[in-house]
């Protein structure tokens, strides 16, 4: 009589490195090219020589869901359908020598399963010894959003239609994407096959099925403002402390006194607070009354134009400085690109065209991914590199038989149509 175990396998799409990783079942993988997997097993099966290693005592007993399977025969048939399953196992384990909970290590090595492969795998034992040394792969999902208590880890898994891989193309988090908005996220970043080659018209301009798909993965805007501690250059040690007699905490938009003086000026000089005994300056903690200094930390902000002359328009920063010797209130800064309309302002803000600004670091991310073109494959798994095979549904035919009991040849065409192709569309 056959005994059988059953195994968990989940494919990881990466490859980390993890301290004491045999204690929670992560090993290479030839199958998996340079990323890891999570073998698991409800029994030991050492002894009866596996191909791979399988981790013991994270599973519990009976650790998987039942398979459902389901068909519609309402219209004559159907395939069966797979719906889902699911993982059970131990959230405590011995990591290092120490119980540790399998959530934390998960997310102390930045390891998330949902979205993964997992194969669920059938042992049969018979005659003392493996009929496979591999196993039987009974059931194919996908790792859904995962509970868990401090005792117990559920993973639902969910059918993969044996696809290959987990996920076809990114799946947009917080955890890749930080600074994605929350329209975004759960999304997949679009993949453009193959060589991507634009199409040009007679005056150069791309033509609609020339154009890749990006999304965007990064969408959030951080305003300054005024802090009884501002840091203006973190790797010298520069920031500024305005007081609070300076009464300028928490100010986020700043007047335009100034420019470089040319047409169009390039240099804008802003204030940060009106009374100059509100501020002082410090450098790596030093006290500083003199000379200018360079300010990197809003390198790469914009500035904003919120009322005056030039509302609405953002314009780069290229570099920034405060003199002490002229002004300690006031923000040199030098922009990438002049604004079509000269910024208003005077000495006291008091200008008729007075234009009133925020500096904005503005983070912007677009992503797309690119895959080869793989070969098409004919019903026998071959590369097809002359043409296709294109398959059409013909709808089940009622005929009435007679007579007596005779065998009827049922034949499969191989195909309905054929396409030839050349390699400009490979």
């Amino acid at each position: 009589m056959s005994q059988y175990i059953f195994t968990s396998r989940i494919y990881l799409d990466s490859d980390p490195t993890v301290a004491n990783a045999s204690d929670i079942g992560l090993y290479d993988d030839a199958d998996n090219g340079a990323n890891q997997v999570l073998r698991w097993s409800e029994a030991d099966i050492s002894s009866f020589s596996p191909t791979y290693t399988w981790k013991t005592g994270i599973v519990k007993p009976s650790p998987f869901g039942d398979t459902d399977e389901s068909a519609d025969f309402s219209d004559g048939g159907d395939l069966p359908r797979v719906a889902g399953s699911s993982l059970r196992f131990t959230n405590i384990i011995t990591y290092g020598g120490v119980s540790t909970q399998f959530d934390k290590i998960l997310e102390d090595n930045s390891i998330r399963l949902k979205g993964l492969r997992c194969d669920i795998i059938r042992f049969e034992i018979s005659g003392g010894s493996l009929v496979e040394a591999d196993g039987e792969v009974h059931f194919r999902g996908i790792c859904g959003d995962s509970t868990h208590t401090e005792k117990e880890y559920n993973i639902p898994l969910e059918n993969s239609l044996f696809k290959r891989r987990a996920n076809l193309s990114t799946i947009i988090t917080k955890e890749d994407y930080a600074n994605a908005s929350d329209d975004i996220v759960g999304k997949t970043v679009p993949v453009t096959f193959g060589e991507f080659v634009p199409v040009f018209d007679a005056n150069e301009n791309v033509v609609k099925n020339g154009y890749a798909k990006f999304v965007r993965t990064a969408k959030s805007e951080i305003i300054y403002e005024n802090s009884p501690a501002s840091f203006f250059n973190t790797s010298t040690g520069l920031f500024a402390v305005i007081t609070a007699a300076g009464q300028g905490w928490g100010l986020k938009v700043f007047p335009i006194v100034g420019n470089d003086g040319n047409t169009p000026p390039i240099m804008y000089k802003i204030k940060l607070l009106n009374n100059e005994d509100g501020i002082i300056w410090r450098l790596d903690g030093v006290l500083k009354t003199t000379g200018s200094y360079a300010i990197t930390n809003l390198v790469d902000y914009y500035v904003y134009v919120i009322d005056g002359n030039g509302q609405g328009g953002y314009r780069k920063i290229e570099s920034a400085l405060v003199d002490l010797d002229s002004d300690a209130t006031v923000i040199e800064v030098i922009l990438a690109d002049y604004f079509e309309e000269i910024l208003g302002g005077n000495a006291t803000a008091t200008a008729d065209d007075q234009s009133w600004i925020q500096f904005i670091d503005i983070t912007r991310q677009y992503t797309s991914d690119v895959w080869e073109c793989k070969d098409f494959l004919d019903t026998d798994g071959n590369a097809v590199t002359n043409g296709l095979d294109i398959y059409s549904y013909v709808k089940d035919a009622n005929v009435k038989v007679s007579g007596a009991a005779q065998t009827v040849p049922v034949t499969e065409k191989p195909f309905q149509f054929y396409l030839p192709i050349s390699n400009d569309y490979l």
